[in-house]
């Protein structure tokens, strides 16, 4: 057990740890993982390094989830690059209502990652009813529709019961 403690005390005190922001930009996520492979004599060229750049407005698939549950978030994020390298086509996950509104008119799917408890999560109800999604009339009859897909990313996910609605109806979502 000796051993262990002097690990840790090791990895606490003799070491220059790097600080990964799990709410923060991809960018600075982005730039924190080149800084730990640069630590750790990675050569960039070997791994064909491609920065993610903050330019995606132009994505064709959206994909959004539990923005505000830093673990939900990670699955998004994960999601959309395995997403992007699969079908070779822009992807940009989608984090708030502005950002819905800036991507929505050069996307064609919209998709969603069901996990634990984001049904009462205010910014998810944003974003979808920045989609148009459940509106009783198109304001415009001619505009392309997002086809909506769902992902069931979390066992834990449960469909609401009616329950839920009737609470959501008398209380919201407690914005």
């Amino acid at each position: 057990m000796d051993d262990v403690k002097k690990a840790y005390v090791w990895l606490r005190d003799a070491l220059n740890p790097l600080y990964l922001s799990r709410f923060g930009s991809a960018e600075k996520r982005e730039l924190t993982v080149v800084e730990m492979l640069k630590r750790s004599k990675v050569s960039m060229n070997v791994l064909g390094y491609v920065s993610c750049g903050p330019l995606q407005s132009k994505a064709r698939i959206l994909i959004t989830g539990s923005v505000a549950d830093a673990e939900a978030l990670a699955t998004c994020e994960v999601f959309q690059i395995l997403v992007q390298r699969h079908l070779r086509t822009e992807c940009a996950l989608v984090r708030s209502e502005k950002e819905m509104v800036a991507y929505r008119p050069w996307a064609y799917y919209f998709v969603v990652l069901f996990s634990r408890g984001m049904l009462r999560d205010p910014h998810f109800a944003q974003i979808l009813l920045a989609t148009g999604a459940g509106a009783e009339e198109a304001e415009d009859a001619t505009a392309r529709h997002l086809e909506i897909v769902t992902v069931s990313a979390d066992a834990g996910f449960e469909f609401p019961s009616a329950e839920f609605y009737n609470e959501l109806a008398v209380n919201g979502l407690g914005q």
